[in-house]
């Protein structure tokens, strides 16, 4: 029948304009949309979003940490923790933190020392 055809025509039309808009929105934010994530034992900075707010910025700063990764949890924050005392803190999203530059995960330290005993 007519209408079941033209019913079928636009669902196909909406199917495309919505991954249509899915491309353009992963295309345009592609910088925001980060894909990488932290192991456990990963040292982390997380962006002090108290100071962004502040008009006497320029001197304080921009992040907090290191701390070190704890576990992910299921909706995408981090469990952190205090390097000095070991207490548990903060859950930051994923935006708000950088890898610690200089730094490798426990994982990383492991492989290194074990590839060290080849020598």
């Amino acid at each position: 029948m007519k209408r079941d055809e033209d019913l079928a025509n636009i669902a196909d039309v909406l199917k495309q304009s919505r991954l249509q808009s899915k491309a353009t929105f992963e295309q345009q934010f592609a910088r925001r949309l980060r894909q990488e994530s932290f192991k456990f034992g990963d040292l982390v900075l997380v962006r002090n979003s108290q100071v962004e707010k502040e008009m006497n910025r320029k001197h304080k700063p921009r992040y907090l940490g290191p701390y070190e990764v704890v576990r992910q949890t299921r909706g995408g924050s981090y469990v952190l923790r205090e390097l000095n005392d070991g207490s548990v803190i903060l859950r930051p999203q994923l935006d708000r933190m950088i890898r610690e530059l200089g730094h490798e995960s426990q994982e990383d330290k492991d492989t290194w020392s074990d590839n060290m005993d080849d020598f």
